[in-house]
């Protein structure tokens, strides 16, 4: 990677590279650092001033949303400074993707920090919990709201399905 790195920078002090362009998608340097898991160029365009976290492609997706897809703890560990209740365009926060994708890590670890909403809703009205078990990545149990608190705090909340 520190090959890739450095011709990196070496396209860009060649002015041959915008790292604030997009493309197409909306897509631009940083949003491609996190989908890709390249936590040295996220922190090389950070220290270069071109990193902001809130910036979003055209899904709505901003640079941690992209690191969640592919369970990327690092990287959003290092990238403290997202907001981990911004919603993609389809109204999903960082939690409702991990659940989706089966990324039980991201959730606890979400949960740690106090960022586990499991009542938030995306734009169908769906929490955490209804999104993990319709796509079957991860089987949450919870009977009621009132149960979620103490659910939490057993050691294992999530229960894997083979």
């Amino acid at each position: 990677m520190n090959g890739n790195l450095d011709v990196l920078k070496w396209f860009y002090a060649m002015g041959y590279i915008d790292p604030k362009a997009k493309d197409r998608h909306g897509f631009n340097l940083a949003h491609e650092a996190a989908a890709f898991r390249l936590t040295p160029v996220m922190q090389w365009l950070h220290s270069m001033g071109f990193l902001d976290p809130q910036e979003r492609n055209n899904a709505g997706n901003n640079v941690a949303h992209l690191a969640v897809h592919d369970g990327e703890l690092d990287m959003l560990r290092w990238m403290g400074l997202v907001d981990p209740h911004a919603r993609g365009s389809n109204g999903r926060s960082l939690a409702h993707l991990a659940a989706e994708l089966g990324h039980v890590k991201l959730l606890e670890w979400l949960h740690s920090v106090g960022f586990l909403d499991l009542d938030a809703k995306d734009h169908l009205g769906r929490n955490i919990d209804d999104i993990a078990c319709a796509n079957e990545a991860v089987k949450v149990r919870i009977s009621s709201v009132s149960k979620c608190l103490s659910f939490l705090q057993t050691p294992s909340p999530f229960e894997w399905s083979i």
